[in-house]
């Protein structure tokens, strides 16, 4: 679970310096920097899904060339790739979910901005924690 200290640190640092620096922190501003949080999370569980896919295809490496093929038909060498692009899509829609949300802040449309933020909020946490999965596998 240690390897995913820095990339967490690291999200948390880019929500703190997005929020602090050289703007003024107010109500506005936080829900703006709370609405876009998601996306940030949903690109920092793609990132993970790439790691996945590159340590996955290391064991696949390791295995072949340790003469134990059996192994490799109960494996599915796409399982990677699929999960890639399931994530691109998750955040695309994210990203316009995202989007809705800022306008429903502007309009002060607080039911609107509320369900859009709380939809992103559990598709990115379900995300990460399936990329956290998906990587301590091969890890």
């Amino acid at each position: 679970m240690s390897e995913f200290i820095l990339p967490l640190v690291l999200l948390g640092l880019s929500f703190s310096l997005k929020l602090y620096i050289n703007r003024e922190v107010n109500n506005p501003t936080l829900l703006s920097a709370i609405a876009e949080l998601p996306v940030d999370v949903m690109f920092v569980s793609v990132a993970f899904t790439i790691s996945y896919q590159v340590q996955l295809s290391n064991y696949v490496i390791k295995t072949i060339n340790s003469g134990t093929k059996e192994i490799l038909n109960k494996m599915d060498l796409y399982n990677g790739y699929v999960l890639f692009a399931t994530y691109i899509l998750l955040t695309v829609l994210v990203i316009a979910l995202w989007r809705i949300s800022i306008k429903s802040l502007d309009n002060t449309k607080w039911i609107s901005f509320c369900i859009c933020v709380g939809i992103n909020c559990i598709i990115c946490i379900l995300a990460l924690l399936n990329a956290f999965s998906k990587l301590s596998e091969v890890l």
